[in-house]
């Protein structure tokens, strides 16, 4: 049959009112009719629309289908609109010449009835449909965001009273990663920070959104985010986005700019999508956006950091009730996420701080390298036993070695460390099971890995894991030995002392072992008094290391010189010991260390750095040598003719301990190179460098060398900083008796106990150095643990009823025993004479 050149054919027909009936569905759907009265249910304007929120396109566009396939209405109240939805459930002729009375077919039957014709022109239903969804989406076409187009919406709607002009925009934007990334984009990449973003302008966009009444966009924003971070996380897993176009880190400025991202309905629904696809970024680009974060500066790192925070610190508790051993944090895959993204902000306050000079950084490494290799060289020339291995390199994160950065590098980061730390995190975390899975390497989720959220206390109970893996391996090591070669079985470090000749005792006893076999001092400490009948479970090694150390360190020994003004011990050069014997003060270091023992000795932070593998520079000496400091810091400071009024030379004259002046050239030819105004900056450098590193460095490394055979191989350089290293041998400072009283536990008593009341006012009442005596009383150390005195972990018990004994206590495990005195002033002479006379060990 011929069809008429100016009527078109059925199936044409039919494909042309599908398309039109999809799209009108599609607008009432996504954009309503404008009238804020309107009664229907599918219509986006109405109050009763049936969804909360606004349909992204793709859901809008399956459901304008379903609707028609399901013949619901979609009447509005509007004149017009209602006109237009009239006609679209007119009945459509099946063919051109096929009267009201033929077949006919309302849209709905159309598209559950229709067949596939034999003729090609008519194509089929689901062609129809794909080809209507297709046309629908494209219809609306969205524009790239920029300042003046917000604005210029934003003021029609608010003329208008209806902003479905505005949720269009932003929800068409925001749902599209190639629209996005052409937003707010600038004609050349700024000359500052390298973006082609318009950071301002983005800015004040947002501020002008944000500042509107009831946020008329924020639905729509939402699912439009939800629907970005699914594409992202897609074309960044799966299509490469970043290496086929960088400037896709514009659309995640874009979002992470977004003042909102700390909302809660944010960090439920939006802000975990997002997080989980940057953390797909190649490292290139994860590299190119902490770049980026440190030219936007110290509070913009800082207002994404406090963002990540709070989606982890609820996240964390939300989900209080579900940690288990079974489940813990490290599978919570937003945390991980958060935790992931957020390293990116710690590495650009890094970068963004204050870092060494790049000599100095490289003088370090080669330094460091140097010392460690003569550590294996030492190691290996007192024993022929195959257990002495290559050094196990560091492992270092791989972003961190693109950026060329670590975090012993920077002196002053732009955000505190502290500031990096999760309490909840810590609170939470099962630092067992996390060490486990950070020494698996089976890809698990580490937060060793992520050790900026960690306190001090956390990161000490990962290396005391660390720790006991190494003695216990050590213990099989010698069961093993013992039971293959015959040999005696030593499963401990033993050491005996006798307490009037505890330096010869511990120093020769201790030579003799790493003589014989440096590995045996990775094993657990055993220290016996003789004559004494105390066990060690670690009381006894904790009174040990107190007597050792105020020997050692005591001026009159010779080994470290005492300063006054800052109350600091610091190596002397002068002294009459051989290198051996700072070995071992090294070795006794790292053995508290090794052993989670606290020590009463104060050593400058630079020596903290420089067993990291640092040197001493001139800002070290602001805590090592104040006065120093301050005269070469008035040097450089010097408006006159230092030449003329200073009229020093590149020479250093110093008294040595027999009051004999010795002179050192700084350079060579320094007696007759002058200090001048150009040449001061130099000088105060190579000053600070002989006082910190050459003057002492015959007795520094061979301390380096003694600390390092017990800590080689533990994870103290990747997870501490100096000031934290600093806190794992001395403790905290901080001293707080009202976190000891909170945290005590009582076996016998509670807390509420009359002799309880008693004990703690008789301690509240006491000055400082007698509630010293107490804690090295009952702990074995007077010295405050890593995170506080609520870590001590104190029990109370009950030791009978009222007698006159005095109270004693097992040191090892930090139990007061008190008998049950009946009134306060038995309590208090009692306890008094008790920590005043407490000397040596027994057994009771």
């Amino acid at each position: 049959m011929e069809v008429d050149d100016q009527v078109e054919p059925a199936p044409v027909a039919q494909r042309k009112t599908t398309k039109e009936l999809i799209e009108h569905y599609f607008h009432i759907l996504r954009e309503g009719c404008g009238n804020s009265r309107c009664l229907n249910m599918y219509c986006a304007s109405s109050a009763r629309f049936y969804k909360h929120t606004p349909l992204p396109p793709n859901d809008a566009a399956l459901e304008a289908v379903r609707l028609i396939k399901e013949k619901v209405p979609v009447k509005c109240t509007d004149v017009e609109t209602s006109q237009i939805t009239n006609a679209m459930h007119a009945q459509i002729p099946l063919s051109n010449n096929a009267t009201s009375n033929d077949n006919t077919l309302s849209v709905g039957d159309l598209l559950l009835k229709s067949k596939p014709s034999t003729s090609s022109a008519s194509g089929d239903t689901t062609s129809s449909l794909v080809s209507a969804l297709s046309a629908a989406t494209k219809s609306f076409t969205v524009k790239p965001l920029t300042e003046s187009l917000v604005l210029e919406t934003v003021e029609i709607c608010k003329q208008h009273q209806k902003w479905s002009e505005l949720v269009k925009l932003i929800g068409g934007t925001f749902s599209q990663i190639d629209v996005l990334k052409r937003s707010f984009r600038l004609e050349e990449a700024d000359e500052t920070t390298g973006l082609t973003l318009d950071l301002p302008s983005l800015r004040n966009t947002y501020s002008a959104l944000y500042s509107l009444p009831e946020l008329p966009f924020n639905s729509a924003l939402i699912n439009a985010l939800t629907q970005l971070s699914d594409d992202l996380l897609i074309e960044l897993q799966y299509r490469s986005a970043f290496e086929r176009d960088p400037e896709i880190l514009n659309v995640i400025l874009i979002v992470l700019n977004l003042p909102c991202l700390d909302s809660p309905e944010y960090i439920e629904k939006v802000y975990p999508r997002f997080l989980k696809a940057m953390t797909h970024l190649p490292l290139q680009g994860r590299k190119s956006l902490v770049q980026t974060f440190v030219c936007l500066g110290r509070e913009y790192q800082r207002s994404l950091l406090t963002s990540l925070q709070q989606l982890l610190t609820i996240r964390v508790v939300s989900q209080s009730e579900k940690w288990s051993s079974q489940h813990v944090l490290n599978y919570d895959e937003h945390i991980a996420c958060a935790a992931k993204v957020m390293k990116l902000v710690y590495y650009a306050s890094l970068l963004g701080g204050r870092l060494d000079d790049s000599d100095t950084l490289s003088k370090e490494r080669e330094n460091s390298e140097n010392l460690k290799k003569s550590v294996l060289e030492f190691m290996r020339s007192v024993t022929e036993r195959s257990s002495v291995k290559e050094r196990a390199e560091v492992k270092e994160d791989p972003l961190a070695q693109v950026l060329g950065i670590r975090a012993l590098d920077c002196r002053e980061p732009l955000i505190h460390r502290l500031e990096f730390v999760n309490e909840m995190i810590n609170e939470t975390l099962a630092t067992d099971q996390d060490f486990a899975y950070y020494k698996a390497q089976n890809g698990t989720f580490t937060f060793i890995e992520h050790s900026f959220l960690l306190s001090t206390a956390t990161k000490s109970m990962a290396m005391y894991c660390d720790n006991k893996m190494r003695m216990i391996s050590e213990r099989r090591s010698a069961i093993l030995s013992s039971l293959m070669h015959g040999r005696q079985l030593i499963p401990y470090l033993r050491l005996r002392v006798r307490r009037d000749h505890i330096i010869d005792d511990a120093l020769v006893g201790l030579e003799m072992v790493f003589m014989d076999n440096p590995q045996d001092l990775k094993k657990q400490l055993y220290v016996e008094f003789d004559g004494e009948q105390g066990i060690d479970e670690g009381g006894v090694s904790k009174e040990f290391f107190q007597l050792i150390t105020d020997e050692i360190f005591n001026p009159d020994f010779g080994m470290f010189a005492y300063d006054e003004d800052t109350r600091h011990f610091w190596f002397n050069p002068d002294s009459f010991e051989n290198d051996a014997q700072f070995t071992l003060v090294g070795i006794l270091l790292g053995l508290a260390i090794y052993n989670s023992i606290i020590l009463d000795i104060r050593l400058p932070m630079v020596v903290y750095r420089k067993l990291m593998g640092k040197l001493g520079t001139l800002d070290d000496m602001e805590l090592s040598h104040p006065v120093l400091y301050s005269s070469l810091n008035q040097l450089m400071r010097h408006e006159g003719n230092v030449e003329e009024d200073i009229m020093a030379t590149f020479t250093l004259s110093r008294t040595n301990m027999f009051g004999e002046t010795i002179s050192h050239s700084l350079k060579e030819g320094g007696a007759e190179l002058s200090v001048t105004n150009e040449n001061r900056e130099e000088y105060c450098h190579l000053y600070a460098d002989y006082m910190l590193n050459k003057m002492v460095e015959k007795q520094f490394n061979a301390f380096f060398k003694g600390f390092h055979m017990v800590t080689d191989e533990s994870p103290i350089e990747t997870l501490f900083t100096a000031e934290e290293i600093e806190e794992l041998v001395c403790g905290s400072s901080a001293w707080d008796l009202h976190a000891l009283e909170e945290s005590t536990e009582y076996d016998g008593f509670d807390a509420g106990s009359e002799t309880i009341k008693h004990f703690w006012t008789v301690v509240h009442g006491m000055d400082v150095e007698d509630q010293k005596k107490l804690l090295q009383f009952v702990s074995g150390s007077d010295r405050v643990p890593v995170g506080g005195l609520s870590k001590l972990n104190m029990v109370i018990t009950r030791n009978g009823p009222d007698c006159d004994r005095l109270p004693t206590s097992h040191t090892c495990f930090n139990v007061l025993l008190l008998p049950d005195y009946k009134n306060f002033e038995k309590l208090r002479e009692r306890l008094t004479l008790a920590i005043t006379h407490a000397t040596g060990f027994g057994m009771l």
